[in-house]
């Protein structure tokens, strides 16, 4: 019995070759950037409204911190995991330690709080496209469900946190946020 050969045409090839690229969208797509950027700013902005509710000073945004955030989010979309931990146990102190960041909180002159990049983090799934998700909606429900979190909750709220960085990454059914704080 001699083998069969089928003719696939191209297009049908590229078809599927392209459904199997789309769960992560092109970093350098001007769009995603965009709403990336948005929300970023957006979460900043109800963070700082939060702590100021609390009677707590706002937080000012740090670029090099939100780079680390970034990079933890992209990490969590390339691997496909969710956690404060890579698959391979490198935690946000180490991240921040890794890309020459200094972050302590002193009580006193002498005494340090802690030592290390205290982190948010939080998942929006969908089965359908996450593409037109409104950046500023994202924002609410990130900051909604970290209030409502008493972990995330006592972050946002450490009076001894000055700075912040955040760091989302936007895929086709993933939006991914890394909140970090110091």
């Amino acid at each position: 019995m001699e083998p069969k050969f089928i003719a696939i045409p191209a297009a049908v090839i590229i078809a599927v070759i392209a459904l199997g690229s789309m769960s992560m969208l092109p970093q350098n797509d001007p769009n995603i950037a965009q709403r990336e950027s948005q929300a970023e700013a957006e979460i900043h902005k109800l963070v700082n409204i939060q702590r100021s509710e609390h009677g707590l000073e706002p937080l000012i945004y740090d670029r090099e911190l939100g780079k680390i955030a970034k990079s933890h989010s992209i990490d969590m979309v390339k691997r496909d995991y969710f956690s404060h931990f890579t698959p391979n146990g490198v935690g946000p102190e180490d991240r921040g330690k890794n890309a020459g960041y200094d972050c302590r909180n002193y009580i006193s002159d002498e005494e340090i709080k802690y030592d290390g990049i205290k982190e948010n983090i939080f998942i929006n799934e969908s089965e359908s496209s996450l593409i037109s998700a409104i950046p500023k909606e994202i924002a609410q429900d990130t900051v909604e469900w970290w209030m409502n979190s008493p972990e995330h909750n006592a972050v946002i709220l450490d009076k001894l946190l000055h700075v912040d960085g955040i760091g989302i990454t936007w895929s086709q059914n993933k939006i991914l946020v890394t909140h970090n704080f110091c």
